[in-house]
């Protein structure tokens, strides 16, 4: 199903978590919730303060090997006319301070996310943020896109 570029920017604006898809360093699939927030026609994810299991951040080292991933935003419910689901894959890359994106990406996250307010944005000595790259979407909706559009305008926790 194509969605239209309006849906698109709606819906990555109004999720608060997508799960990264991506390969690791020895081949492996690996799979991670994030949060993030839409810059223009990209997406960026901070690399934050909330617990991490290891001081080094294993999906920056497989994003630098390979950076070709996969976001994913989808929506569960007992109500199977609202189930839908929107698959993005992106080129990936760690961005810093000095990138052109920064400014924009840190302003889009604190707005989007006011827990900020209580947890740092960025973890570490070098602050560091994803940027995703879409080139290729794909979307499911048991009710079509009339689907999405309802969770849209309706109960976000459906």
């Amino acid at each position: 199903m194509e969605i239209s570029k309006n849906v698109l920017f709606r819906m990555l604006d109004e999720m608060a978590v997508a799960r990264l898809a991506l390969e690791t360093i020895t081949g492996r699939v690996d799979a991670m919730p994030i949060v993030f927030a839409r810059v223009n026609d990209r997406i960026v994810s901070p690399i934050d303060e909330k617990p991490k299991k290891k001081a080094t951040i294993s999906r920056l080292s497989n994003i630098n090997a390979n950076p070709d991933v996969m976001v994913l935003l989808d929506n569960y419910s007992s109500d199977w006319s609202l189930l839908w689901w929107i698959r993005m894959n992106c080129f990936a890359r760690v961005v810093t301070e000095n990138d052109e994106i920064w400014e924009s990406g840190v302003k889009s996250l604190l707005q989007k996310y006011p827990q900020y307010q209580n947890v740092g944005l960025f973890k570490g000595a070098v602050p560091t943020m994803i940027e995703f790259k879409w080139h290729k979407v794909r979307a499911w909706a048991y009710s079509g896109e009339k689907g999405i559009d309802q969770w849209l305008e309706g109960d976000k926790n459906c």
